[in-house]
């Protein structure tokens, strides 16, 4: 079964707080659970809340191997799907990325047309 990840600002019904919240696709159904970050509270699918958006974002991660014989190491890059991401703006879109765990300069980002 494949999944797709998607992110969302979404806000916690028990806090207020903001947060990125994972969604995960798949062909059965989505997946909308998400223990919030300020106050722990279970966010589950009758609660979950998005934030408006404007524009969709493709994300993927450069990866970075070396050579397995010894010799100097050797750029190869290669391409890790980190997800798709709904933002207002751009800036909101590296702050995803980076609360994630990326490193946003080495990402590459393609805008999708709005569906």
């Amino acid at each position: 079964m494949t999944e797709h990840l998607r992110y969302e600002v979404i806000t916690c019904p028990d806090c207020n707080s903001k947060q990125v919240g994972e969604v995960c696709s798949t062909f059965v159904w989505n997946s909308y659970v998400h223990e919030c970050t300020g106050c722990e509270y279970i966010i589950m699918e009758s609660e979950w809340v998005a934030d408006s958006f404007k524009t969709e974002y493709k994300v993927w991660q450069a990866a970075e191997f070396v050579t397995a014989d010894g010799m100097p190491p050797a750029q190869v890059q290669e391409e890790k799907y980190i997800g798709l991401f709904r933002v207002d703006h751009k800036h909101q879109l590296k702050a995803m990325v980076k609360r994630l765990g990326y490193i946003y300069k080495d990402c590459y980002i393609e805008e999708q047309e709005p569906f």
